[in-house]
C-alpha cells in the first residue's frame, strides 16, 4: 500500500509552521480526504487569525512528486473573545503512540488568546471536546513513519498505526532558526 506524507503550512501573522501527517493510503484521493479531514480538526483548535498557507500530498516512496489539492478548511475555526492566537512560542503537547514506539510528539501552536490565564495556557470544555476529537482522528488515520537506515531504494519508511495519546500539557519551543522556526523544546512547569 503506498505511503504519504500530508503536509499542512500555516500562517499567523508574520510567521508560520507546518504540520505532517503520514497517512497510510491506497491513492492520492484517499490520501487527500483523510488530510483535509485532519486539517479541518486541527483549525477547530485555532481562532480566526490562523491561516492554511498551502498543502500537499506526497508518496514516500517516489521522489520529487507532490499532489496539491483545495482543502475544505482554511481558517480557524474556534471562536473566543479576543478572537486572536496567544504567543507564538506557547505549545499544546501530545504524546502519540505506536505500539512500544513512544515518540512523535505533536506541538499544536496558535493556541487562543482568551484561554491563557495569568500566562498559562487552561483549556475550556468546549476546547477540549475539539482536541479529543482531533486526537481521536490521529489514532484512526495517521501513522508514526519511521525512516528506515540506509535505505537505496523503496520503501523508504516503515508506517507503524498510531494507537494512542496521552496529553502532555503546556510546552514552549524556543526561538533560534531562521524565519523566526522553533527550535527545542522546554517543558513549562
Amino acid at each position: 500500500m503506498p505511503r504519504f506524507f500530508g503536509i499542512v503550512f500555516y500562517q499567523q501573522g508574520r510567521g508560520g509552521w507546518s504540520e505532517v501527517y503520514p497517512i497510510n493510503s491506497p491513492s492520492y484521493t484517499a490520501a487527500f480526504t483523510i488530510l483535509d479531514q485532519a486539517n479541518t480538526l486541527r483549525l477547530g483548535l485555532a481562532c480566526a487569525d490562523v491561516f492554511v498557507a498551502g498543502n500537499r500530498i506526497s508518496d514516500t516512496d517516489v521522489l520529487r512528486d507532490s499532489f496539491i489539492g483545495t482543502l475544505t478548511t482554511s481558517q480557524g475555526q474556534f471562536s473566543l473573545a479576543p478572537n486572536t492566537s496567544g504567543p507564538a512560542d506557547e505549545t499544546y503537547r501530545t504524546l502519540v503512540q505506536a505500539g512500544q514506539l513512544r515518540r512523535g510528539t505533536r506541538h499544536l501552536h496558535a493556541l487562543p488568546a482568551g484561554l491563557f490565564v495569568n500566562g498559562t495556557f487552561t483549556p475550556s470544555s468546549p476546547w477540549t471536546t475539539q482536541y479529543n476529537g482531533w486526537a481521536a482522528n490521529l489514532v484512526s488515520n495517521i501513522s508514526l513513519a519511521t525512516k528506515i537506515r540506509g535505505a537505496m531504494a523503496p520503501p523508504f519508511y516503515t508506517f507503524s498505526a498510531i494507537t494512542a495519546t496521552a496529553n502532555r500539557g503546556n510546552g514552549d519551543r524556543k526561538v533560534g532558526r531562521p524565519f523566526g522556526l522553533p527550535r527545542g523544546r522546554r517543558q513549562i512547569v
